[in-house]
């Protein structure tokens, strides 16, 4: 086996380069939120720093999106590194220590859990570590380190698998830290607050500390971490990000937040009651006052945004402003956001939804930026289950211009003169268990908002200048072509001569290679090589589901190599490559020392490295950690995300991956959701927009494209397998499946990997409707359609639903094809066998086969040629 990682195990010009890259990039996805003169430090000798982050820095989540780099750069380090004495090491080694000795903790209890018969795939996705709350920093232990800053930094960890707790050390302050950072600012004269984390916590009591001057949300920033923040406390740079997601006052807030996940205890069963207002849609339409609002965040300088008119041509609108940086001394870039009030008709609408957003260069004090966002009001069409279509109803739509939702004000309005159908579609997704959705109490139109309106900012659009698209439904199918003209016969058991090298010459159609495909290679195509497919007798590394790039997710099947079909290579992301960072093999090329790409799972599982005599060199493969999702979005920098997309790419291609499994693009719907940190926020516009920037920069690499996900209303990790979201129609495809769509439409990425739930009682993976109406028909995908991992039920790994306490069974993989789920990951012996026995006694037509063969093919001809 020939491997395209290094052996040289010293590091390299492209991992210092990268680095460096995040390093430039991540100040401008960190948020400040609260600043008494305190940030910039500019001449900092000596700083006392406390909290778990300090040394156990968080660079991103668990799961998935974790990334094995070759170091990570905690906080402590990081202000080292810049020159800075830090002067509270008696006090980190202390906390060093009962760290120590709740992660021995953690392993024992997961290694107890394996020793009950749990499954390594249950105990490997069960809660994460957390690092322990430490005792009260007393004023009088504090006193004894001189310094006239302190920081302490907060941690909280979550991951993929289960969800987060209202709870302390989680979204909730634990009474030890408040305390603790009290009686810090009885002995500091400042003192900074810093966020290590993925997602949102309660801020009520911290902002409630007097003295308290600086509080920074540094996010989790990947592995250069410590030396980001650095830069940003010590004035070398500054923060410029903004929210993407509402921070409640307290979790109560949150509408029906008394019902998310394992809150109510029904674990089967999500009701989307909050319907379409969901985050700021609700905060800004019931008027309830967040801790920090979406589309919030300060700067080291002060900025004036002046509104200079707004235009037309037909449906595109164009609005202009002049932003200036009127600080004196630190430079900044501010973050322009127009938002859009749509009319209430007969459908009701949130006060505001975002329309567009532009980040300025970065402005001196004194310089001037002029500014233009532009916007199709085709776009932000409302869908009506009545007609299935989806409408924009006449009247006026309101313009509103600011830095954040909150300080958003109107500037203009459109006059549409008539109602206008954007698209016929028609009613998919059927509600199955209909509720009440969250209503306004009067959704009458809010008409002094807009009471001193000129006629020059008025815009009068017509009707007549739309179009309307009717998608044509019913033509995903796969009619046969034969490549002979004698001899030939459609029963899926001749295997012609031909190459997929013929396709590519033009020699032949692919139709036609596919219908001279046998049943059993068309299986194998639709099928990942899998944890228990195509695998050697002896092998025993566990984990390793790819062969060609050791710690990978997966591959396309091998077994049709003589047919010129490459085994193509997945890995997993969102924040960076995940691959196992060293491996051995032995002389033969074989590997025989690898483990797995995840954290503490070597130790619980026992893995211990090879004998040396049976290693003959080992393979390097050290990645990028990339800052998270979230973080990504909160810079509100197109440009940026695309470059960071590049750079994805670039490692990509040294280390033979195709499909990077990411970026996730879930929507925010609420803060415990323990995947947050992959998904980029709570409104489909920013989030399609960040996934489209994303998806642009990989795919300029020839070779490589992303596999966004999941598809679609993955909101919830606890039983995420088996668990139905209930919505309506409207609700899913103007909040849910916007984003996925923003995305394929702007970047056309070759992949997408549907969720592990079901949507009104359908599996996301078997839903014909999801899959081929709306995703294909309607957006006009391309790409290959890929099921997440064991959505048919870890047949090997996992135990049968029938042990399980819940209302439904996994996904059936012959429910799949028909759906057009292209390919089944990572594959299963089990689902292989099923789908083979499927076509044989005619419950499944060869030709729904040959249609998802066709499209993992023509993924695959998109990637070789």
């Amino acid at each position: 086996m020939k491997y395209k990682a290094t052996t040289d195990p010293k590091e390299t010009e492209r991992e210092r380069n990268h680095n460096e890259l995040v390093r430039k990039i991540a100040p401008e996805g960190i948020v400040l939120l609260k600043n008494d003169g305190v940030l910039p430090i500019e001449d900092c000798k000596k700083i006392a720093l406390y909290g778990a982050g300090i040394r156990h820095t968080i660079k991103g989540g668990t799961g998935s999106g974790d990334v094995n780099t070759r170091n990570t750069v905690n906080i402590e380090q990081g202000f080292e590194n810049a020159g800075v004495e830090v002067v509270t090491k008696a006090w980190l080694d202390a906390y060093d220590k009962k760290n120590e000795k709740a992660i021995e903790e953690y392993i024992n209890e997961k290694k107890a859990l394996l020793a009950t018969g749990k499954n390594f795939i249950d105990v490997m996705l069960s809660k994460g570590f957390k690092s322990p709350i430490h005792d009260v920093i007393s004023a009088k232990e504090a006193s004894k380190y001189k310094a006239d800053i302190a920081m302490y930094v907060i941690s909280r960890n979550s991951g993929e698998g289960t969800d987060r707790d209202n709870e302390e050390n989680d979204y909730l302050l634990a009474g030890n830290e408040i305390e603790s950072i009290e009686n810090l600012v009885k002995v500091y004269d400042k003192v900074i607050v810093a966020l290590n984390i993925g997602g949102a916590v309660e801020t009520e009591k911290l902002m409630a500390v007097d003295g308290a001057q600086s509080i920074i949300l540094i996010s989790q920033p990947g592995n250069f971490v410590g030396n980001i923040v650095a830069d940003v406390i010590l004035g070398k740079t500054y923060p410029s990000g903004k929210l993407t997601t509402t921070w409640a006052s307290n979790y109560s807030q949150y509408p029906f937040g008394d019902e998310f996940s394992h809150m109510d205890g029904n674990l089967d069963d999500s009701y989307y009651k909050e319907g379409i207002y969901v985050g700021y849609r609700y905060f800004e339409t019931f008027n309830i006052k967040p801790a920090f609002c979406f589309g919030y965040g300060l700067s080291y300088t002060t900025f004036e945004l002046e509104y200079r008119g707004i235009s037309n041509d037909k449906t595109k609108v164009k609005c202009r402003a002049l932003v200036k940086n009127t600080g004196k001394k630190y430079p900044g870039k501010e973050v322009v956001q127009l938002y859009l009030g749509k009319p209430n008709g007969k459908l009701e609408q949130p006060k505001k939804i975002l329309a567009g957003f532009t980040k300025t260069q970065e402005l001196a004090p004194g310089d001037k930026e002029i500014v233009d966002i532009v916007f199709d009001l085709s776009d932000f069409s409302s869908f009506d289950e009545k007609s299935a279509s989806y409408i924009l109803e006449k009247g006026n739509y309101k313009v509103f211009l600011g830095n954040s939702v909150m300080s958003a004000r109107v500037v203009a309005t459109i006059n549409l003169d008539d109602d206008v159908t954007v698209m016929k579609a028609k009613n998919l997704l059927k509600q199955i268990e209909p509720f009440e959705e969250l209503k306004q109490n009067d959704p009458a139109d809010m008409a002094d908002e807009d009471s001193d309106i000129s006629d020059d900012n008025m815009i009068k659009m017509s009707h007549a200048w739309f179009k309307t698209v009717e998608p044509d439904y019913g033509k995903e199918i796969f009619i046969p072509q034969e490549a002979k003209a004698e001899g030939s016969k459609d029963n899926g058991t001749m295997s012609y001569e031909y190459s997929l090298d013929d396709v590519k010459k033009g020699d032949i159609t692919l139709e036609q290679f596919v219908t001279g495909l046998s049943v059993d290679e068309l299986i194998y195509l639709c099928n990942g090589t899998g944890w228990d497919v195509e695998k050697k007798e002896d092998e025993s590394i566990i984990g390793n589901a790819a062969k060609k790039v050791p710690g990978a997710a997966g591959e396309i099947t091998a077994r049709l190599k003589d047919k010129g079909v490459d085994n193509l290579v997945m890995a997993d992301g969102p924040a960076g490559l995940r691959l196992v960072e060293k491996f051995g093999v032995d002389k033969e090329g074989n590997l025989v020392e690898a483990g797995l790409a995840i954290p503490f799972m070597n130790e619980i599982l026992g893995i211990e490295p090879a004998p040396s005599d049976k290693v003959d060199k080992y393979y390097y493969q050290y990645c990028t950690a990339i800052p998270i999702a979230t973080m990504l979005a909160q810079s509100w920098n197109m440009e940026a995300i695309k470059e960071l997309g590049y750079m994805i790419g670039d490692e990509m291609a040294e280390f033979g991956i195709n499909y990077w499994l990411a970026p996730g693009m879930n929507i925010h719907r609420n803060v415990l959701c323990g995947r947050n940190f992959e998904y980029y926020s709570e409104d489909p516009l920013i989030a399609g927009k960040c996934a489209a920037a994303m998806t642009l920069g990989v795919q300029s690499h020839k070779g490589a494209t992303t596999t966004i996900k999941h598809f679609a209303m993955n909101n919830q990790e606890d039983n995420r397998l088996l668990s139905n979201s209930n919505a309506s129609e409207r609700t899913i495809r103007e909040i849910y499946l916007k984003a996925f769509e923003i995305c394929v439409r702007e970047s056309k990425p070759k992949s997408i990997m549907t969720s592990y739930n079901l949507i009104n009682g359908v599996h996301t993976a078997a839903n014909r409707e999801l899959i081929k109406d709306i995703l294909r028909s309607e957006w006009g995908f391309d790409g290959m359609v890929m099921s997440d991992w064991g959505t048919t039920g870890f047949a090997i790994m996992m135990e049968d639903t029938s042990k399980r306490d819940t209302r439904y069974n996994y996904s059936d993989p012959i429910e799949c094809i028909k759906a057009g789920n292209d390919i089944i990951m990572p594959g299963f012996e089990k689902d292989l066998d099923r789908i083979r026995k499927a076509v044989e006694e005619g419950c499944l037509d060869i030709n729904d086969l040959r249609y998802c063969a066709k499209n993992v093919l023509a993924s695959n001809i998109y990637l070789t040629e």
